[in-house]
């Protein structure tokens, strides 16, 4: 189920074909840190009976390095894209698996000094080989309900030049691990870490002053807006609810029952730099299991039918900052609910949304967004399709 999504954002985000400035790279890192303690199953509630701190990966990388062909090379300073592939290691194997991630990912200094340079990056991918919950032979396991599920890893660290060809990496990194809630559960996996990476480079690093302007291609650019934008998109999605009901079979505590849900939302934003906008907007939501009163029967649950009415309708407002790759961007959202807003049902107040999109030209745009509540359980995704002003 959750692989056509897989392959389907790795496709849209491989980069164009290769410019004759371009140079590969080949990267070994090695990762150690801890898994945060978000959730019962690590906390303690596990075979062993103690806290699941130890995390430790091993990762491979091949990319290629940009020759500032193009305007938004240029901007982003010499950028590398990517694939990789990590092999996690976790404490309880046999609860939780061993999984491997594979994932493209994108890397960009803020600035660069002779030789060192203060980087940030993202890799966003797969990851295979989980141990998910099973009432009878994985009771305990609440961080991922299925084999495959979605991985991110956002850093930052330096990047030291020890030759024409070899370069240290030093990170900080963030990684989250989950299935977007398309299968219960999914509490999710958090884990901070620390990185060391040795970085082979093929040719010798690009004279930056000496490559080329680019401008004959600025004609084929989706130019940056550098000022004000309007934009307007409409989104579908599909919410998995959990309910505890009496009657209901132990086994099936996870099985959810899927909810449709669908809305607008407007939004205005204005350029603060060439990579970043700020901006405010409003949403409307309506969701189709605001107001649903399911039963048991047999010891499982039934949906309730349920009219359209306007209490399944909700309002919100978020503040949001985007971040822009070329025709890429990625934006945070804080999503504060104001018009029919039920915490048993909603949740917090307050969510948080992390959506990449996609330009396929000036105003026409393809955005899948995560909705997720207390920074750090997904609750849904949501799929827009946009226009800009």
């Amino acid at each position: 189920m959750h692989c056509p999504l897989a392959i389907a954002l790795l496709l849209l985000i491989t980069p164009p074909n290769l410019s004759a400035q371009d140079t590969w790279l080949f990267t070994g890192e090695g990762q150690w840190g801890q898994v945060m303690m978000t959730d019962g199953f690590v906390k303690g509630d596990n075979l062993r009976g103690q806290p699941l701190n130890d995390y430790a990966a091993a990762s491979l990388k091949v990319a290629r390095q940009k020759g500032r062909s193009r305007p938004w090379e240029r901007r982003y300073l010499d950028p590398i894209c990517g694939f990789g592939v990590s092999w996690l290691r976790l404490e309880s194997p046999e609860e939780m698996g061993s999984p491997l991630a594979v994932y493209r990912y994108f890397r960009a200094p803020f600035f660069r000094r002779r030789g060192l340079s203060f980087d940030y990056h993202a890799e966003l991918g797969v990851s295979f080989g989980w141990a998910p919950y099973n009432f009878t032979t994985n009771p305990h396991n609440e961080v991922v309900g299925t084999h495959v599920a979605a991985y991110a890893r956002l850093g930052l660290g330096l990047n030291w030049v020890l030759s024409d060809h070899f370069s240290l990496q030093t990170d900080f990194k963030i990684s989250h691990a989950s299935n977007g809630n398309l299968r219960r559960p999914n509490a999710g996996l958090n884990v901070m870490a620390l990185a060391v990476g040795l970085t082979y480079r093929l040719a010798r690093p690009v004279d930056l002053k000496q490559a080329t302007s680019g401008t004959e291609l600025v004609r084929t650019e989706v130019p940056l807006r550098e000022r004000e934008e309007w934009r307007i998109s409409v989104y579908g999605g599909l919410d998995k609810h959990l309910y505890e009901l009496p009657g209901l079979n132990p086994e099936e505590k996870y099985e959810a029952l899927g909810f449709g849900l669908g809305g607008a939302t407007i939004g205005y934003s204005r350029g603060v730099s060439p990579k970043s906008r700020i901006g405010v907007g409003a949403t409307a939501l309506y969701h189709s299991g605001a107001t649903a009163r399911p039963t048991v029967h047999n010891g499982a649950l039934r949906k309730s039918s349920s009219a359209f009415s306007g209490r399944n309708l909700r309002f919100s407002v978020h503040p949001f900052y985007e971040l822009v790759f070329h025709r890429f961007s990625a934006t945070a959202r804080l999503e504060v609910y104001f018009h029919n807003y039920n915490r048993d049902f909603d949740g917090p107040r307050i969510h948080q949304k992390i959506g990449l999109a996609y330009r396929f030209n000036q105003t026409i745009y393809a955005e899948l967004v995560l909705n997720a509540r207390w920074f750090s359980q997904a609750k849904f995704l949501e799929w827009h399709v946009g226009y800009a002003l």
